[in-house]
């Protein structure tokens, strides 16, 4: 039985492959008002995707795909149109496009591509409130996801845990105190007043 990794791992692994790791390969599950904060504005941003597609479009739902030749699972919003063309729906939150967003794209057109065995290359993404725009995806740019997803499954398969990165963003990442134990157990030893997140 295959073992499906959520596109949301992806987007982990482009921030940090450690991160990744930590939470898919050992479950190690990262809890705090930002990240209960970010899941309540998702959820708020697809209800709003639901309402303006029920208004605009003939059909609006939500799809759970997964894809064996890649192994990833994702979900997203399919919306039909009043001449009957289908199109996966995401959400953006800023007028440019983020790595984030394309990758999210891109597994998710990939895995619609082996559910309905039609070549697809555009999708519709909403700016909540009210915009809602066609973008495609160009092979430069999926290729790009295809890479960094290859990459991922060599990671994860290698039983290896990747080095931290040197980055500002570690200062507020929730899993601080699990991938930086070691590093915090030194600092402690010097520093006792520093908390368990090495702060």
């Amino acid at each position: 039985m295959n073992i499906y990794i959520p596109a949301s791992t992806l987007i982990d692994y482009i921030d940090c492959p450690r991160k990744a790791y930590l939470k898919f390969i050992l479950r190690e599950k990262p809890y705090s008002a930002n990240i209960i904060q970010r899941k309540y504005d998702y959820i708020k941003n697809e209800e709003q995707l639901f309402k303006y597609a029920k208004n605009n479009f003939k059909k609006t739902e939500k799809i759970f795909l997964e894809s064996d030749r890649y192994l990833i699972s994702t979900s997203f919003y399919l919306i039909t149109t009043f001449c009957d063309k289908r199109f996966p729906a995401f959400i953006g939150k800023h007028a440019h496009l983020s790595l984030y967003l394309l990758a999210k794209i891109v597994t998710g057109l990939i895995c619609f591509e082996e559910a309905s065995a039609k070549n697809i290359d555009r999708c519709l993404i909403f700016y909540p409130p009210e915009t809602i725009n066609l973008f495609v995806v160009s092979e430069t740019e999926k290729q790009m996801i295809l890479e960094l997803l290859k990459r991922m499954l060599i990671t994860f398969e290698s039983g290896i845990i990747p080095n931290p990165i040197d980055s500002p963003r570690c200062n507020y990442c929730n899993l601080g105190s699990v991938c930086l134990k070691n590093e915090i157990r030194k600092i402690k030893a010097l520093h006792p007043l520093v908390d368990e997140t090495g702060r």
